[in-house]
């Protein structure tokens, strides 16, 4: 997460040096998510067979590959290709990590892992972007992508050496035709226990990923901020998301429950995204992230901790379709975030508040969580 935060926020700049129109930056945010669409499920059921490592290793080699080519890219399509190699390999890293913790928690301690694990990624995104934005003041915008694949090789490595392998029982034969379906069959259970939670995860990644593209935009135009300034209001998030998730977050989830509390970490998220347009300075910006970072905190592991819980599945499975709901979400939240935004500035944002609104109402309306045994 450290390298993916270093070229998060840049990605808008460079592609606008190769006369990016605001649909196409949009649609290159876009197409990490739409290819780990298809992929995660595919790819956790494998890890489910082979084992979590194996996947890892291949995912972080692959990360390296793609973040290589980002830097060496001279032409937008070269810009596209890489980003959507990134979508594949990384649908390898995220749904075997977090099946990973899956298999070394017990159900009663899933929150707390995946509040753990959802820390870990908070705490690459503090470190990500800022450190990113130094890069570019330092060498210029291709050196974060050359830094980002030096650290997932040094990542992959790391996990060769040290990481013991966490699956004790293994899938009997992966079947990737079981893994395309179980996404599409998801879409018609959406009122179930498991489509709502899957609708939160949509809804999160939405609001978030449409700041890819419009946040950008918007603060250029209305503060005149830069690549090596934006990076440093994604730290804002981080900061707050990784305290929340790596301390508080248990102890949240025990006061209000798992449905109050993912409730109201999707208020919160609306309510600083509907604000956020409308800032007069760029000091309630940096306010209205952090309450954006405490939102996402409580909701995101939240939901995933409830879901690998009541999965009657392989966690590598499950977990790589719920990664398929998030990826949705980042493929619509650049797309009309990049249209949205030529309409109106604001409109990206009070779509985004919208639709976690409407989803924080049905989840405290419809989900029913079993307890603990």
């Amino acid at each position: 997460m450290v390298g993916f935060g270093m070229v998060f926020p840049l990605l808008p700049f460079y592609a606008q040096a190769f006369n990016a129109t605001p649909f196409q930056i949009g649609l290159l945010a876009a197409s990490f998510s739409i290819v780990q669409f298809f992929t995660s499920p595919i790819l956790g059921r494998i890890s489910d067979k082979v084992g979590r490592k194996p996947v890892l290793v291949w995912g972080l080699l692959g990360g390296t590959i793609s973040m290589g080519i980002m830097g060496l890219a001279q032409s937008l399509p070269l810009l596209f290709l890489a980003r959507a190699l990134h979508g594949a390999v990384s649908a390898a890293v995220l749904p075997a990590g977090r099946a990973y913790i899956a298999d070394v928690t017990s159900p009663k301690d899933r929150v707390a892992g995946m509040g753990r694990v959802g820390a870990s990624f908070a705490l690459g995104f503090l470190f990500g972007p800022a450190f990113g934005s130094f890069l570019v003041g330092f060498g210029g915008i291709h050196v974060p992508f050359f830094v980002a694949a030096t650290i997932s090789a040094l990542n992959a490595f790391s996990v060769i050496l040290f990481l013991s392998e966490s699956l004790r029982e293994k899938a009997e034969k992966i079947v990737i035709r079981e893994g395309l379906f179980n996404v599409f069959n998801i879409f018609k259970h959406l009122k179930s226990e498991p489509g709502i939670l899957f609708s939160v995860l949509f809804a999160w990644s939405f609001g978030l990923s449409n700041n890819q593209v419009a946040f950008p935009l918007l603060m250029g135009e209305k503060f005149h901020l830069g690549a090596a300034q934006i990076g440093y209001f994604f730290t804002a998030i981080a900061l707050v998301s990784s305290s929340v998730q790596g301390y508080f977050l248990p102890k949240i989830v025990k006061f209000m429950g798992e449905k109050k509390t993912i409730f109201a970490g999707m208020s919160i998220m609306g309510g600083a995204l509907l604000l956020l347009p409308f800032a007069p300075e760029v000091l309630l910006v940096t306010i209205l992230f952090m309450f954006m970072g405490l939102g996402s905190a409580l909701n995101r592991p939240t939901a995933e901790g409830v879901i690998s819980r009541i999965s009657e599945t392989g966690q590598g499975t499950t977990l790589g379709v719920a990664n398929s709901f998030e990826s949705l979400g980042r493929v619509a939240g650049p797309l009309l975030g990049g249209v949205l935004y030529g309409v109106a500035h604001f409109l990206p944002f009070f779509v985004s508040a919208s639709i976690l609104w409407l989803i924080a109402f049905l989840t405290l309306w419809s989900l029913r969580i079993p307890r603990t045994p």
